[in-house]
This record gives C-alpha cells, structure tokens and sequence, in this order.
C-alpha cells in the first residue's frame, strides 16, 4: 500500500476519508495515523565509526533511524567542544505547529539553544 495515498474508499458503509463532516465510528486512531503518519523530530547519526555526527530530521514515527526523511533541519556534532549546533528554527516551529513531535535529546538540544528575534538579528547587521 503506498503510504503517501491519502484517499480511502470503505465502500462497507460509504464513507470515505475526504466527506467534509462525518466519519464513521469503526475507524480508530490507528486507521489514521496509517493515513496520516505521526512525525517526529529527531537525530539521524551520520559519520565514520567511532565519529558520530547527526543530522535533526523530520521522520515519520515508525521509520528506521537513518531512514527516508521528511526534511532536514539542523545539524549535531557532539565531538566538538562546546558540541556544535546549527538548527533552523523556522522550519522546526512550522513542523511542530503541524504535529510534529520532538524526540527527548532534541528538546534539549534546543532548550540549549538561545532563541534569537528577528529584531535582534536586524540590530545586529549593519545597515548598507
């Protein structure tokens, strides 16, 4: 079954997923999230051996730990000192604002991080 197909005839009691208003009893939370899959924010390590580098990706739920992703948003690398972070936080805060769910070390990857205002970045470039 192609995961992406979003339109699902039950001919049983002529519903399908796309009527605007009702949905029948029958279909739980787990018909839907085979539909819509939950999505996590998490770390995909990349890297030589015994080097650990990780990319924060947005994956689905269920997939492999250095599967396909959705997108990448931000990288890891714990082996520096302090350990380097480079996140887009606009494009974590779209997903999240979607469902997206942070897994344990990526929220506190980004509770580290000092969040930064538009306005201050617009004081901090010097005007042409």
């Amino acid at each position: 079954m192609n995961r992406r197909f979003v339109q699902v005839n039950d001919s049983r009691q002529g519903y399908h997923l796309n009527s605007p208003d009702h949905y029948p009893e029958t279909h739980t939370t787990a018909f839907f999230e085979r539909i819509y899959p939950v999505l996590m924010i998490r770390l995909a390590r990349v890297g030589a051996r015994k080097q650990p580098h990780y990319r924060v990706v947005v994956i689905e739920k269920d997939r492999a730990r250095n599967g396909r992703s959705v997108e990448v948003v931000g990288t890891y690398n714990p082996r520096t000192n302090p350990a380097s972070v480079s996140l887009k936080r606009d494009r974590i805060d779209y997903w999240t604002a979607k469902g997206a769910q942070l897994s344990e070390t990526v929220s506190k990857i980004l509770s580290r991080q000092p969040v930064v205002s538009s306005q201050s970045e617009a004081e901090a470039t010097p005007a042409a």
